[in-house]
Formats: C-alpha cells, sequence, structure tokens
C-alpha cells in the first residue's frame, strides 16, 4: 500500500546500513542526504530517493533525514517491483536516478 505522510523535521526516513524495504518520493519540504555522518547531498521536492539499495539487493548505502516539514510518499518494495516491471516512465526515472548516484 503506498501511503502519503507528513512528517516532522528531524524524521530519519533512511537509515545508511538497513535493509531496504521501501522507495520514496519527497512531495513537499527537504531532506539531507548523509553517508558516514557527512553531508552528501540534499533533496528538494519532487526528489526521490531508496531505489539503489532495492534495485541492487543491497543495504541502505546513506541515511536520508528531513530538515523541514516534509510530506512523504512511501511505495513498499513489492509495489515499487511491480511498478519497475509494468511502468516504462516510472521505470526510467528510477535508473536515471540510480544512475546518477552510482
Amino acid at each position: 500500500m503506498i501511503v502519503e505522510e507528513l512528517v516532522p523535521a528531524g524524521t530519519v526516513l533512511i537509515r545508511e546500513g538497513d535493509q531496504a524495504h521501501a522507495f520514496f518520493v519527497l512531495l513537499s519540504g527537504a531532506a539531507v542526504v548523509e553517508r558516514k555522518g557527512e553531508a552528501i547531498g540534499c533533496l528538494e521536492p519532487d526528489a526521490i530517493f531508496g531505489e539503489l539499495a532495492l534495485l541492487t539487493y543491497q543495504r541502505r548505502t546513506a541515511t536520508v533525514t528531513t530538515t523541514a516539514a516534509s510530506r512523504i510518499l512511501t511505495i513498499p518494495e513489492r509495489t515499487f517491483r511491480h511498478l519497475v516491471d509494468t511502468d516504462r516512465s516510472f521505470s526510467r526515472r528510477v535508473f536515471a536516478a540510480a544512475a546518477a548516484r552510482a
């Protein structure tokens, strides 16, 4: 089930080293991406994240924490995989994001 929720600033959405169980879309707000405790990027509205670990069957490679109140769309792994397999537009966007981060 795809879930849309409002989360406060300081919410950890993804933790480096954790198993991947979902994919995310930042609908509004902002987030910081950290690897080994160091900021490596910022996410703005319409950013997608969490795809890399799902596509590679690896653990999370970074921590993502909201820096402002944010609306987040959470797509569970099973739904994510179905969309990648059946929706060409979705899969193109996901693979482009993954390639940019790899």
